[in-house]
C-alpha cells in the first residue's frame, strides 16, 4: 500500500514527514516539499526514478494528481487541515521571518492576506484539478477531492487524527514535533498580525465539513473508488507533470543559490549516461562480430 499525502503549508506536515523518514528506508520515501533538500541528500526526483514500486510514502507541497498514474497497486491518499485563521496567521509569521532571514524588505502583511484568501481550497484544487471538477464553489470542489482521500488529520488534535497514517505505514515513530523553519527563541512576535480582514468563507466550509466527515478515517465510497481508478488508468500526461515540477524546482534551486550546481550536475549525468550507452553499443557490436565470425 502506498500512502500519497498532500502537505498543505502550516498543517503539521513537516512533523508527519520527518517522523516517517525516521523509520522508513531511504528508498521508501519521496518528499516533494524541498527539492533542494533532495539534491543535497543525493535523492532522485520523482520524474527520474526508474522504479516507483519501492516507495511507501510520497508526500509534500508539490504533490500532483498525475503522479498517481505511476503506481499499479493500491494507493491511500491523505492530507492535513488546520483552522483557517490560525493557519494563515502561522503562514504569515513564517513568511515574515523568512524574508527577514534572507535580508529582503519586510512582508506586506495586508497584501499577503488579500492574496491568500481561501488558500486551503485553492491549494487542493490546483493539485488535483481532475478530481475537483469544474463545477461548484471552491469549497465544493475541494470537498469533492477529499471524497477520494482515505484520511484527513487535523492540527488541533494531531496525535489522534494522524495515528492511522503511521499505523498503515506499520511504524511507531517517536512523538517529536518539528518545524524546521521557525525557532521559538528568535521568532518575530505575531501579536500584531491581524487576519480578520482575510477571506475565509470557503476554507471554513472545507474545514468544518472535513472535521465532521473525518472524525475517524473512513473507506472510500464505491463511486470515489471507481472515479479514482478510472483517472489512474488514463495515460500519464508527462508534459503537465514536468511543467508543474520543474517550475517549482527551478524557483527553489534559484532561491537556495544552487541552480548552477544543479544544472552542472544534470549535464555531467547526461554526459555519463551517453558514454555508458556508447559503450554498450560498442560491446554489443563486438559480440555480434564475434558471433558472426564463429558462425563462418
Amino acid at each position: 500500500m502506498l500512502l500519497f499525502g498532500l502537505h498543505i503549508p502550516k498543517c503539521a506536515g513537516t512533523t508527519v514527514l520527518l517522523r516517517a523518514m525516521s523509520k522508513l528506508r531511504f528508498n521508501e520515501v519521496y518528499q516533494c516539499t524541498h527539492f533542494e533538500r533532495n539534491f543535497r541528500e543525493n535523492r532522485m526526483e520523482f520524474t527520474h526514478l526508474y522504479n516507483h514500486s519501492r516507495l511507501k510514502l510520497v508526500f509534500g507541497h508539490l504533490l500532483h494528481e498525475e503522479m498517481l498514474k505511476y503506481f499499479d497497486g493500491p494507493v491511500a491518499m491523505f492530507t492535513g487541515l488546520r483552522e483557517p485563521r490560525s493557519r494563515l496567521k502561522s503562514h504569515l509569521m513564517f513568511l515574515r521571518k523568512l524574508r527577514k532571514d534572507q535580508g529582503l524588505p519586510p512582508l506586506d502583511i495586508d497584501a499577503e492576506i488579500a492574496r491568500r484568501g481561501n488558500s486551503m481550497c485553492k491549494f487542493l484544487n490546483s493539485h488535483f484539478p481532475s478530481l475537483a471538477g469544474t463545477s461548484g464553489t471552491d469549497a465544493e470542489r475541494a470537498v469533492r477531492i477529499l471524497d477520494h482521500f482515505w484520511c484527513v488529520y487535523f492540527s488541533d488534535r494531531f496525535e489522534e487524527s494522524v495515528a492511522p497514517v503511521f499505523d498503515l505505514l506499520n511504524i511507531k515513530p517517536q512523538k517529536t514535533n518539528w518545524n524546521i523553519h521557525e525557532n521559538p527563541e528568535t521568532e518575530v512576535d505575531a501579536e500584531d498580525i491581524d487576519v480578520s480582514a482575510g477571506q475565509f468563507d470557503q476554507d471554513i466550509i472545507l474545514y468544518e465539513t472535513a472535521v465532521e466527515r473525518y472524525r475517524v478515517h473512513r473507506p472510500l465510497s464505491v463511486e470515489a473508488e471507481n472515479n479514482l481508478a478510472a483517472f489512474r488508468a488514463e495515460p500519464i500526461r508527462r508534459r503537465k507533470l514536468q511543467k508543474f515540477f520543474y517550475a517549482a524546482s527551478y524557483q527553489q534551486y534559484r532561491d537556495a543559490n544552487i541552480l548552477d550546481q544543479v544544472i552542472a550536475q544534470r549535464k555531467r549525468l547526461i554526459s555519463e549516461l551517453e558514454a555508458e550507452l556508447d559503450w554498450y553499443a560498442r560491446l554489443s557490436d563486438r559480440e555480434s562480430d564475434a558471433n558472426l565470425a564463429l558462425a563462418n
